[in-house]
């Protein structure tokens, strides 16, 4: 059995998506659906306003930064006017909010 039919690769597929839930209870918003994708958490603190990329660590870090670079010119254009950006984020020369990329892992699940 391959993929998702397989009860071990499910297993790790659950694990992840709770893993997921966890670690977004602490994100301002997360899974906002954006054209290059859905970045997994944002954040709104004071001068660090971030796009984060939650993976487990089978995948690692690196891979997480790079997915959540993805997505940062849409996430500054999406929250552009909303007011914990206005607030929070620094600003690019043309008033964008600015918002650095993030990657988290979790401990992996092996089928």
């Amino acid at each position: 059995m391959n993929g998702a039919n397989n009860p071990k690769i499910r297993a790790a597929m659950e694990y992840g998506k709770r893993k997921h839930v966890e670690m977004q209870s602490s994100c301002h918003e997360k899974e906002v659906s954006l054209s290059s994708g859905r970045p997994d958490c944002v954040m709104f603190s004071k001068d660090d306003c971030k796009a984060i990329e939650f993976k487990p660590s089978s995948i690692g870090v690196d891979e997480a930064v790079t997915q959540a670079r993805r997505y940062l010119a849409d996430v500054s254009r999406y929250y552009k006017d909303d007011k914990r950006a206005v607030e929070n984020c620094r600003k690019d020369s043309s008033g964008l909010p600015l918002f650095t990329a993030e990657g988290k892992t979790y401990p992996a699940c092996t089928p």
